[in-house]
């Protein structure tokens, strides 16, 4: 008996009725196999994900390296050493990378000699009045006007000097500079590969040595001392 005598169906005719909604989507399934068959259905999820693959590497290579969440500016597709996408204020679209660079390698060797510079005045000091003190801002202050002309004096000497070299076409930063006779010969007797990892060690100890600076001040004007 498949219904009582109210009409509902009863629990029989509904087990029929779920055995035959199973036959039917199985038929399905097999018919739309027959129309796609197996290799077809394998090239075709190969090539979704390929694509989907591809599609994921050229999104990772157009974020910065530095900040992933951050779209990489287009002059910077990590050719020059230390460049890993870091330019939030996107200068470099408007400035030449090599001079670029240059300056930054400039200013990190200079503020590598203040660290060291820094370490040693808190123990050797000159014999002199003005040369006394340990504090980086009294330092300063401390240094008469006409020492003051003969720091700037040589920083302009030492700019001139370099100066065809640093606004030239080159776009290898260690190219532009001054460099020392001992240490150009030792350079160009490098191999690609020691250039390139002793260029990334510059780079990257002049970087942290210009953050240490910059600390070294605050912690000096707000203590008193490093």
């Amino acid at each position: 008996q498949s219904s009582n005598s109210f009409g509902r169906p009863t629990s029989d005719h509904k087990a029929d009725m779920k055995f035959s909604g199973l036959i039917a989507a199985f038929n399905l399934l097999a018919c739309a196999n027959g129309f796609m068959s197996g290799p077809s259905v394998t090239r075709a999820s190969r090539k979704c994900g390929s694509s989907s693959g591809r599609s994921s590497l050229t999104m990772q290579s157009d974020m910065s390296k530095s900040i992933p969440f951050v779209s990489r500016p287009p002059m910077l597709t990590g050719e020059m050493p230390g460049d890993v996408g870091f330019d939030p204020l996107e200068l470099s679209n408007n400035i030449d990378l090599g001079y670029a660079q240059a300056a930054e390698l400039k200013h990190g060797r200079v503020a590598m000699m203040a660290v060291v510079g820094v370490f040693v005045t808190q123990f050797v000091h000159l014999p002199a009045e003005q040369f006394n003190t340990s504090n980086l801002i009294e330092a300063v202050s401390k240094v008469p006007l006409a020492g003051h002309l003969q720091i700037f004096g040589f920083i302009a000497l030492f700019e001139l000097s370099s100066l065809n070299k640093v606004y030239n076409d080159d776009m290898d930063a260690w190219n532009r500079l001054v460099t020392d006779p001992n240490g150009a010969k030792k350079y160009a007797s490098m191999s690609a590969q020691e250039k390139a990892k002793a260029q990334l060690q510059e780079i990257k100890n002049g970087r942290l040595a210009m953050m240490a600076v910059m600390g070294m001040i605050v912690q000096t004007a707000i203590f008193g001392h490093i």
